[in-house]
């Protein structure tokens, strides 16, 4: 089985660096910003698919940088493949970047789009996302309320 995870909401609290404006987002994410990030409930699932031996990746709608990935390190996180925005992909929307990711992965590993939404699942918080991808034959849920009800206070 294929498992998806988007990041910001999903398995990763990173609202402490969201702005509202591209400005706001750039000056949020300092490497000291992105050393706040802590997981969500779903990050435990995330890692427990992987430790049984399934397929995971990660397909966020954000451009990452070595913070990013150091913080992933540093937070444990663990996964096959790792799909984000390029500083070229500029401001497509959320749902087509990702559709456009993941059927460039389904490419590269040789089997069908058919295929691929058969034996994946993927977990998002945005709606954009969610619509698209369901539209297209993927399984996609939202684990916000996971998240809610299994959230550590």
């Amino acid at each position: 089985m294929h498992f998806i995870f988007d990041l910001d909401e999903t398995v990763i609290d990173s609202s402490h660096r969201q702005g509202e404006t591209l400005a706001e987002w750039i000056a949020l994410n300092t490497p000291e910003n992105v050393a706040k990030d802590t997981l969500l409930p779903l990050a435990d699932q995330m890692q427990k698919v992987y430790d049984a031996g399934h397929t995971v990746t990660v397909c966020t709608s954000r451009v990452l940088s070595d913070h990013d990935f150091e913080s992933f390190r540093t937070l444990g996180l663990r996964f096959d493949n790792m799909l984000s925005r390029s500083l070229f992909d500029g401001n497509e929307n959320p749902g087509s970047l990702k559709l456009r990711l993941l059927q460039d992965l389904a490419k590269r590993q040789g089997i069908s789009w058919a295929r691929f939404c058969r034996t994946a699942m993927m977990f998002d918080d945005n709606q954009d996302v969610i619509d698209t991808l369901k539209n297209n034959s993927l399984r996609v849920i939202n684990p916000v309320n996971y998240n809610s009800r299994n959230k550590a206070v």
